[in-house]
C-alpha cells in the first residue's frame, strides 16, 4: 500500500481561524485585545496556586538563610571573661602561619596571666606540633603568632587559659592544598 501522494497540489488543508478561535475563547479574548496577559516573573507565579506556594517557599529559605547567617557562631571566634579572640591560619610557600588576636577591652580590670598553647593537626586530625606562649593581658590588643615549616598542617586549634577559666578556638588553614 502506498502512502505516498504523487503531487503536493493533492494535499487539501482545511483551515478555520474563526472555528479555531470560537473552541478556545481565551485566544479569542487575546486576539481581540479584551483579555491581556500580565507578564513579569512575580505576577506569573502569584497567577497559579503552585506558583504562590513556590513563591511562599523561596521567602522562607531565604528568611531561614538570613536567620542561620546572623545567629551562627564561628569556631574562630570566641568571646569569654571579658576577651573577645579570633584566631586566623593561612598557609604561604612551605610554612603554615597562625595569629591569635586577643581584642582590646576598655573596660578590662588590671592585668591577668594568660597560657596560650597552639596545636597543629593533619587532615587525619593527628597532631603534628604544639607551642606554649605566656603573655600578660592588660585590656589592649594582643597578637600572638607562630609558624611551622611543615605544608601537612590542616586545622589549628588554640587553648587560652585566663584565671583557672579555658576557652578554644579552631580554624581550617587557607590555602591548604
Amino acid at each position: 500500500m502506498d502512502n505516498h501522494i504523487e503531487n503536493e497540489e493533492d494535499l487539501v488543508f482545511y483551515y478555520s481561524r474563526e472555528k479555531r478561535l470560537e473552541r478556545y475563547s481565551e485566544n479569542k479574548k487575546l486576539y481581540d485585545g479584551s483579555m491581556v496577559m500580565k507578564g513579569g516573573f512575580f505576577s506569573v507565579l502569584v497567577n497559579s496556586s503552585g506558583g504562590k506556594y513556590m513563591l511562599l517557599s523561596i521567602f522562607f529559605l531565604v528568611a531561614l538563610i538570613i536567620i542561620f547567617g546572623l545567629s551562627g557562631t564561628d569556631a574562630n571566634f570566641v568571646s569569654a571573661n571579658g576577651i573577645s579572640a579570633q584566631l586566623d591560619a593561612f598557609q604561604y610557600e612551605d610554612s603554615t602561619y597562625a595569629i591569635c588576636v586577643l581584642k582590646e577591652n576598655e573596660d578590662f580590670p588590671g592585668e591577668e596571666a594568660l597560657s596560650i598553647n597552639f596545636s597543629a593537626f593533619d587532615g587525619d586530625k593527628n597532631l603534628i606540633d604544639s607551642e606554649d606562649f605566656s603573655e600578660i593581658y592588660d585590656g589592649s590588643e594582643k597578637k600572638i603568632q607562630t609558624h611551622w615549616t611543615n605544608s601537612e598542617i590542616h586545622v589549628i586549634m588554640v587553648e587560652v587559659e585566663m584565671g583557672g577559666d579555658t576557652f578554644s578556638l579552631s580554624t581550617f588553614v587557607k590555602g591548604v592544598k
